[in-house]
């Protein structure tokens, strides 16, 4: 009888699903979850348990298959380390391979967890796991079509080949995607015997001892592994880098740029998160010509959009001396100008739903173009056509939807609106929508805005005094700090830089620092030109360019302050008490970033904690 491999593990000769030299039929019941589900374990009952999750919960934000999400589970084995994918679309996880992943230490271990999962991600991605379902579908057939069905198919030899390949992509698509979500892809071979370690510890012997041809093989194996992967991670941190350069751009809304470097990085690994990104920029680009037009023409109502929260946002007009200077073709350029900014993001945004059609924000980012452009019509035709019917309902979409109504000219109604979902309580967010913090600002601003339009002062200042008390009982600590400087209160940070940060006494624009430490260099190719990478084993990481100077400066976990102010790991209202309140605030894939443009510089959050940092111009 003809065999078929049963599963894809993280490595072929090492996963104990199968025999290293038997590849068992699919009807094996260990390919369906509810064999294991006796043996899984809860991360109620276990922190690592609970870190692979918020992992793999973090790794999922890059999945933009037409194929439904896959499952994790962690399972209680007979000490060995393995992971596999199912055909049934679920991904096991041994408790031992969560040990030795993060056996190096927290800092370096999350990232090799990282890239764990994304290898099995990447296998459900690419159904490597078609053969399943397909003999599924032939176990139900006669034996006369069953036998015709079989005929042809690979040897076990020529299918063993076809599933090392598979690996080999599956280690490139997965550092790929560990990097699109914000984990770092160098920390999978910054210790070069990851991979033996692996086979290590399931045999229970070193690489270099003599021992049986078995494991002698594997030992070969997992260093071919590494070299392969070695290899391949040239090319994708080259590209990482390229993507990080992209996301430094777009938080110091250098739109241009930032879109250069996506549209660099997409060319090589187009994806929902490259084409989400581009729409951004250009929707980030379509607010600032808005704010502009309203400032200039001096109609309607200041209103902020939900993108990115703005903290410096100035809203007042321009003095009427100023308006006589203003010509009627300058405010017809913008609004062409406009127009076409709009149409860009939505191209863009639209080709991401496309990829994932299931991913929310892309659709509100879509009504968020359409409310810049005051096209109400499409506002309503995105959320309610198409939003509604597929998500339901939510209380972002209603709030978009009052502003609609303030676009109209109904105030009064949208002002309810407004006011109806602050006060609320109890509300909930879905998955992947707007931060609780934008929303309750957005909300708060734009019913100011409508009370000052109506010239009612007294309650626009009432609306931030709510927002102030309702935000501190919350521990909002962010939002209290915003809605106390809307009423005056003020935004007196402990402390202040007194000197301009620098990465390792780097500053954008110096050239490389003579630095003895252990580092990576790796070459970057950008359009023909030649860049550098640096990597420390500090987090310090610095971008050069061809004339040596510094294009980029970043810290990527480690130890190190700003200042003795701020330290990688501290909780993310830290900068908030030490530098006070950011420019903004812009949620991507790849986590939370805070913006300091009196400081020029940028920290990462994620999971409530600060990851890093980066400068800008």
């Amino acid at each position: 009888m003809r065999k078929i491999i049963s599963s894809v593990c993280l490595f072929l000769m090492a996963c104990n699903l199968q025999a290293a030299d038997s590849l068992s039929l699919p009807q094996d019941p260990r390919q369906s979850i509810s064999y294991w589900k006796e043996h899984t374990i809860s991360a109620q009952q276990d922190d690592r348990v609970a870190l692979a999750e918020r992992v793999f919960k973090k790794l999922l934000r890059a999945w933009d298959s037409a194929r439904v999400e896959p499952g994790l589970y962690v399972v209680n084995t007979s000490n060995s380390a393995w992971a596999a994918s199912l055909a049934d679309g679920n991904i096991l996880l041994s408790r031992e391979a969560i040990d030795i992943s993060l056996s190096p230490g927290l800092d370096q271990g999350e990232h090799l967890l990282a890239f764990v999962l994304a290898h099995e991600l990447a296998h459900q991605r690419s159904d490597d796991l078609w053969h399943q379902r397909f003999f599924r579908s032939v176990r139900l057939q006669d034996e006369k079509d069953h036998a015709r069905l079989l005929d042809g198919l690979p040897l076990d030899a020529e299918l063993v080949r076809d599933i090392e390949q598979k690996e080999i992509q599956a280690d490139r698509d997965g550092l790929v995607l560990m990097a699109s979500v914000g984990f770092d892809p160098w920390q999978v071979l910054q210790q070069k015997d990851f991979f033996t370690r692996w086979v290590e510890n399931i045999w229970k012997l070193a690489c270099d001892q003599k021992s049986s041809q078995k494991f002698v093989d594997a030992c070969q194996q997992a260093q071919t592994r590494a070299l392969r992967a070695r290899v391949q991670l040239d090319t994708v941190v080259g590209q990482s880098a390229i993507y990080e350069l992209g996301i430094q751009a777009l938080v110091a809304k250098q739109y241009p740029a930032a879109r250069r470097y996506f549209t660099l990085y997409g060319r090589e690994f187009p994806g929902r998160a490259i084409m989400s990104a581009i729409g951004i920029s250009y929707l980030a680009e379509a607010m600032e010509s808005r704010q502009q037009i309203n400032r200039l023409a001096g109609d309607g109502v200041g209103f902020y959009f939900p993108l990115l929260l703005d903290a410096r946002l100035n809203l007042a007009q321009v003095s009427d001396q100023a308006k006589r200077s203003v010509t009627d073709p300058k405010i017809t350029a913008l609004k062409e100008k406009l127009k076409t900014q709009v149409e860009l993001a939505v191209r863009y945004l639209e080709k991401a739903i496309r990829l994932d059609p299931d991913y929310r924000p892309l659709y509100l980012s879509i009504a968020i173009a359409h409310l810049i452009e005051n096209n109400q019509y499409l506002v309503r035709g995105i959320l309610q056509g198409r939003y509604l019917p597929r998500f339901g309902q939510d209380a972002v979409v209603e709030m978009m939807l009052a502003l609609s109504q303030a676009l109209e000219g109904e105030f009064q109604a949208a002002a309810k609106e407004l006011s109806r979902l602050i006060e609320k309580p109890g509300l909930t967010f879905q998955k992947n929508t707007l931060s609780p913090d934008l929303f309750y600002y957005t909300a708060a601003f734009n019913l100011a805005e409508i009370y000052r339009q109506l010239d009612q002062q007294d309650s626009a200042r009432a609306v931030w005094q709510k927002l102030a008390l309702q935000s501190q009982s919350q521990g909002r600590a962010f939002l209290f700090r915003l809605a106390l400087a809307q009423i005056g209160a003020g935004d007196q940070p402990q402390n202040q830089l007194v000197i301009a940060p620098t990465i390792k006494g780097v500053r954008l624009g110096d050239r490389k620092p003579r630095d003895d430490s252990p580092h990576r260099i790796n070459e970057l190719w950008i359009e023909g030109e030649l860049f550098h990478v640096y990597v420390y084993q500090d987090g310090a990481r610095y971008i050069s360019a061809a004339d040596g100077k510094i294009i980029s400066a970043s810290q990527v976990g480690g130890t190190r302050t700003i200042g003795d102010l701020v330290k990688v790991g501290e909780s993310a209202d830290r900068p908030l008490k030490t530098l006070g309140i950011p420019d903004r605030q812009l949620q991507l894939t790849t986590g939370e970033y805070i913006a300091y443009d009196r400081y020029g510089l940028a920290l990462k959050l994620d999971d409530n904690r600060i990851q890093g940092w980066f400068l800008y111009p």
